[in-house]
């Protein structure tokens, strides 16, 4: 998930942009709804497992980082990305291009920490 979120952090997003107005409803539907099927599969398969690794260690401190990571990346997800995206929808404007990218940071930076906790975790 972390280096999904840098893909979409610094290329996908971006190229909002650069997407003429008149064709950017259909590019944006695209968009959604490919994204969507590779997204939404990972970060409940990272739920899952984040929901397990507390399970199985309830006394691990690595453990409900991980858990409150997840929370900040669920949350940004459906309180910012999630209704831009539905912005978009209606219309591109650059204000929104930059809302989306610097709304999605948090979720990045959430998704790249936790994947450094689960290394750490690990021992790799």
């Amino acid at each position: 998930m972390a280096g999904l979120c840098w893909l979409v952090q610094l290329v996908v997003y971006p190229q909002f942009a650069r997407v003429e107005a008149a064709g950017f409803a259909v590019y944006h539907k695209h968009h959604v709804t490919w994204t969507g099927a590779v997204v939404l599969p990972a970060m409940l398969i990272e739920l899952l497992c984040g929901g397990l690794w507390l399970w199985v260690r309830p006394d691990s401190t690595a453990a409900w980082a991980g858990a409150g990571l997840l929370a900040v990346c669920w949350a940004t997800t459906l309180a910012c990305e999630l209704p831009l995206h539905g912005r978009l929808k209606r219309g591109v404007t650059p204000r929104l291009v930059r809302l989306l990218v610097w709304g999605n940071l948090p979720r990045t930076l959430a998704w790249t920490a936790r994947g450094v906790l689960l290394l750490a975790a690990t021992g790799r």
